[in-house]
């Protein structure tokens, strides 16, 4: 059982028992106050049971609402006093010999300090324009919901036919499942989705590009195996292309174009093989993340971006020094973009405009620090800022996108519940960054894919965990 299902089993046990001593305690004696605490505690017993009983995805709502809080210094005192209030508000059936009415007055403060909680959850997750205001910053531009994910989305691209694949993972059952779900839309306008790949087939997979009729996924697990000195992780990371053959729209041939790549390691599980993309040579790139915090590389390979020519499974590195790359787009003139979760405790996530040979300076200097030889180390594009999480990103050029979207870059920051747009500007053969603003809110978002004409895809993960077309108009 983890930290968030623990702290959901308190928060509903202590619902419990208070809403038991508040209607004992009503039935005792008499007054009006006893009957409007034990109304309260029953009610915040009912909508605790309903917003986090059943659901996974409701359990972890609570502590990112709390963290996201604390994090954006915004409703700090908001946190306290629910901290306060819950821990006055649990002790209080114990102090009902002792101190009598103050027993009354602690839960009733608890219990309201919680019910105002789970309300500004509801608003948030059912109603973030009360939050936000309009979620997107732009006129012009429409948003739709295409449909609920069952499972918790990582990245999203889009590829022939308007079709949209969404790659997602998931524990049901103690059991970790990965796959790919494809979105298609109908002559009338519906959507239809349907699962791709056999659930348990990718795994963990981080990076989804379209490519000459087939979709090439960055995927990776995990696998140990164990020698009298020590644990050795398998190499479990891989490119897989995958084709329908018969047009049925799930996948039926499936070929590992690229191998042996780092898989999912301790301590830091999350970080493998990342985004992928191929440029229009044929150059396949994906990005490879490292398990660590700041030190040493221990595989040479990563915290990397690999290059591989043509028909070749020998890798060149392309350029070093991230810590995890994550999200990657490509531009029309072959110019590649990524996103890298810097280390623990820095001034921020980046984006990095990746040139070959160069070094990005993990896990020697950080963005931002001082005396830093540019000649040595590139330093970012954009950081985003001690408090963010940059995810997916993707590079706006052509089809019918208004001029202000020409030639810029929309980046995904999971913890704010934002997309900014950075708008570029060329010096030679150097790239800047001359504004960046906000697009959109949404929550949580992971991923972001253009369709090449005026579509938008986005997808958010968790609790949200939903695939949104953004559609700039004519």
């Amino acid at each position: 059982m983890n930290f968030t299902s623990i702290f959901i089993l308190l928060l509903l046990t202590y619902s419990a028992i208070a809403a038991f001593f508040a209607t004992w305690h009503a039935l005792a004696g008499k007054g009006w106050l006893r009957w409007a605490i034990a109304l309260l505690a029953l009610v915040q017993l009912a909508l605790g049971v309903a917003f986090y009983g059943g659901s996974p995805m409701g359990q972890t709502f609570l502590l990112d609402f709390l963290r996201k809080s604390v994090a954006e210094e915004k409703i700090n005192l908001v946190a306290i006093i629910l901290g306060i209030g819950m821990g006055v508000a649990a002790f209080g059936p114990l102090t009902q010999i002792l101190w009598g009415r103050l027993r009354e007055l602690a839960m009733a403060a608890g219990l309201l300090v919680s019910c105002a909680a789970l309300g500004l959850i509801w608003i948030r997750q059912q109603r973030p324009d009360l939050i936000y205001g309009q979620p997107l910053k732009y006129p012009g531009i429409s948003l739709e919901t295409i449909g609920p994910l069952a499972d918790e989305p990582i990245c999203v691209c889009t590829g022939d036919g308007g079709k949209v694949f969404v790659s997602y993972d998931s524990f049901l059952d103690g059991r970790e499942v990965g796959g790919v779900i494809v979105f298609d839309q109908s002559d009338g306008g519906t959507w239809t989705s349907n699962r791709s790949s056999p659930a348990g087939l990718f795994g963990r997979t981080n990076g989804l590009f379209w490519h000459d009729g087939a979709l090439y996924a960055s995927r990776s697990g995990r696998f140990v195996r164990a020698t009298r000195e020590r644990l050795v992780y398998e190499k479990t990371g891989a490119v897989t292309r995958c084709r329908d053959q018969n047009g049925d729209g799930v996948f039926d041939e499936f070929l590992d174009v690229v191998t042996d790549l780092p898989g999912l390691r301790i301590p830091d599980s999350q970080h493998s093989n990342n985004g992928v993309a191929i440029d229009s040579k044929g150059n396949l790139f994906v990005a490879v993340g490292t398990p660590t915090n700041r030190s040493v590389q221990v595989d040479e390979i990563e915290g990397t971006i690999l290059k591989y020519a043509p028909g070749s499974s020998v890798p060149e590195i392309f350029a070093r020094g991230f810590r995890n790359p994550f999200g990657m787009t490509l531009n029309g003139q072959d110019e590649l973009f990524i996103t890298d979760n810097d280390s623990n405790n820095n001034r921020g996530d980046e984006v990095d405009y990746v040139q070959e040979g160069q070094h990005y300076g993990h896990p020697y200097v950080l963005p931002g620090d001082e005396g830093v030889d540019e000649g040595q180390f590139r330093q970012p594009l954009w950081n985003g800022g001690e408090r963010g999480n940059l995810t997916g990103l993707v590079y706006l050029s052509g089809g019918r996108l208004p001029k202000d979207f020409q030639d810029c870059i929309l980046v995904a920051d999971l913890p704010r519940d934002s997309i900014f747009r950075l708008k570029l500007e060329r010096d030679g053969d150097k790239l800047s960054v001359v504004s960046s603003d906000l697009f959109a809110n949404l929550p949580r978002p992971v991923g972001i894919a253009f369709d090449g004409d005026r579509s938008l895809f986005v997808i958010t993960r968790r609790p949200d965990n939903k695939l949104y077309r953004l559609t700039f108009g004519e």
